[in-house]
């Protein structure tokens, strides 16, 4: 048996994706993490490429990423476990494998962003990003952040579960 059988064949994975409850609950808190993540990553990234000039960078931008690492969090807790109990699906879905390589652009964003804002000299407190560059990496990063919520529900639709 492959690794990826004796995953989606364990108790654990079986207890999962059997329950009445626990998926769908799941799901819950991976949409809720992953509304918190976009959300602070896209704020972000709109912050940084100029909207919202009154309100400070560093202040809005450090704020912002602390819901989205929380959001991460619940993410990845939620995502690992909705996946191990359908794992012989998600393993040969192109879909998932797009999904999860958009993922990392999107954490590749998400670190990117943070080491602007972060420390006590943040690179960004004394000199914010060039705004034509900005605004190039603001509008990939929210394309990125779309286009990963539109294939996580296509899952469902295209050789998925949802």
């Amino acid at each position: 048996m492959s690794l990826v059988e004796v995953i989606h064949n364990s108790a654990y994975a079986a207890h999962i994706r059997e329950s009445q409850y626990i998926y769908p609950l799941m799901q819950c808190v991976h949409i809720t993490g992953l509304a918190m993540f976009a959300g602070g990553v896209a704020l972000t990234n709109a912050r940084v490429a100029g909207l919202g000039a009154a309100v400070p960078l560093v202040d809005l931008g450090r704020h912002a990423m602390r819901v989205a690492w929380i959001g991460l969090a619940m993410i990845l807790l939620t995502g690992i476990n909705m996946a191990a109990s359908f794992l012989e699906v998600f393993a040969v879905s192109t879909v998932m494998q797009v999904k999860l390589g958009l993922v990392l652009l999107a954490l590749v964003n998400a670190v990117v962003l943070q080491r602007g804002l972060a420390g006590a000299g943040a690179p960004w407190a004394t000199n914010p990003p060039d705004p034509a560059a900005a605004r190039k990496w603001a509008a990939l990063g929210v394309t990125v952040l779309l286009v990963i919520i539109t294939l996580g529900k296509l899952l469902a639709y295209i050789g998925g579960k949802d």
